[in-house]
């Protein structure tokens, strides 16, 4: 049987790159590199990345919105907002530095205490209910305040010789203000690193007292002037 031999007839390279098919052949090849190195690894990692930063705006904006509320709430339910301004904002830089009329337990310095110790000293008239009731609270900063000063009678009565109990089952007012103000220091979890001081040239470690650290305290002006004008003796 014979064969004819077919030709061959050369192609022109040139005229296949003018007519866009060795780009062609380029982009297909570059197509099909980028899609091998973007594989499904890739993919599972780039969208778990997206999902950790979507998920820590979320956090961040219910955290701005949590402390927002509750901050703008609070002085609206007690009228603060008319007075000064208690936010973070409007914080003083200062030290605490010694009162010594404030480290005795001498009667001579009750007068520093008396307004303290009354049980209705943090009592503050609260706006009227929707019924029209009329309710009571107590600022918590007077409240804190209370207890100190109660402490500190305890001291004194326990210094004169009386028995001013064990706990709870003898006396259901010091004890009950020894924890109170212990879970308040926990609340605050004031995070100052009290340093040791310096006296007369010569380091003292094992004297920490808090005196002459940097305090970033805020403004208690507006709970005086809101007990001042709310206070339980204006409306008892």
């Amino acid at each position: 049987m014979l064969y004819e031999k077919v030709q061959q007839t050369d192609v022109d390279n040139s005229d296949a790159e003018n007519n866009g098919g060795h780009g062609d052949i380029q982009h297909a090849w570059l197509w099909e590199t980028s899609h091998k190195a973007y594989g499904p690894r890739r993919l599972i990692n780039d969208l778990a990345i997206i999902g950790l930063l979507v998920l820590l705006l979320v956090n961040t904006l219910a955290l701005w919105h949590f402390n927002t509320t509750k901050r703008s709430s609070s002085e609206q339910y007690f009228g603060l907002d008319s007075y000064s301004d208690t936010s973070d904002s409007n914080e003083t830089i200062s030290t605490y530095g010694f009162d010594q009329r404030y480290m005795t337990l001498s009667a001579k310095y009750d007068h520093l205490w008396d307004d303290m110790l009354p049980e209705d000293s943090s009592i503050v008239k609260l706006p009227d209910t929707a019924d029209g009731d009329t309710s009571i609270g107590a600022i918590a900063m007077f409240h804190q305040l209370h207890c100190l000063a109660w402490l500190r009678k305890s001291l004194q009565r326990a210094q004169d010789g009386e028995d001013i109990g064990t706990d709870l089952r003898d006396n259901s007012h010091w004890p009950h203000c020894l924890d109170y103000l212990r879970m308040t220091f926990l609340c605050q979890a004031d995070f100052t690193i009290e340093r040791p001081p310096v006296i007369n040239g010569t380091l003292r470690p094992d004297g920490i007292d808090g005196a002459d650290d940097i305090r970033h305290c805020k403004p208690n002006k507006a709970l005086f002037d809101y007990r001042a004008a709310y206070g339980a003796e204006r409306f008892s």
